[in-house]
């Protein structure tokens, strides 16, 4: 039997949605992009190959804070959905927590 969504529900999955993006979004950039951008706590993306003036340069970092906002409410929307969406069909917190941490990678 499903158990009905609540706002508390909502509200957990969208706060590990930008938890989790906020601090893997740099290292995802690279993972894509290959372009230095590293954790949070090491620089970011101080090492990024925009800063250089030979191409090429990350897609992300490259259109300033629309170019990392935008991926980034994507990943936050996307993660929080798939946290909901898990839940929906498991009733399962704590696995439904891991699937929107997870589906930022």
């Amino acid at each position: 039997m499903s158990q009905p969504l609540s706002l508390k529900h909502v509200a957990i999955f969208a706060t590990l949605a930008v938890v989790s993006a906020s601090v893997l979004m740099p290292p995802v950039c690279h993972l894509l992009f290959k372009c230095g951008c590293s954790w949070l706590w090491t620089a970011a993306a101080a090492h990024c190959n925009v800063h250089k003036p030979t191409r090429p340069h990350c897609p992300w970092c490259s259109f300033g804070a629309l170019g990392y906002y935008l991926p980034y409410a994507g990943l936050v929307c996307g993660q929080a959905a798939i946290g909901v969406l898990v839940f929906r069909f498991s009733d399962w917190l704590f696995v439904s927590a891991l699937a929107a941490v997870g589906a930022i990678l």
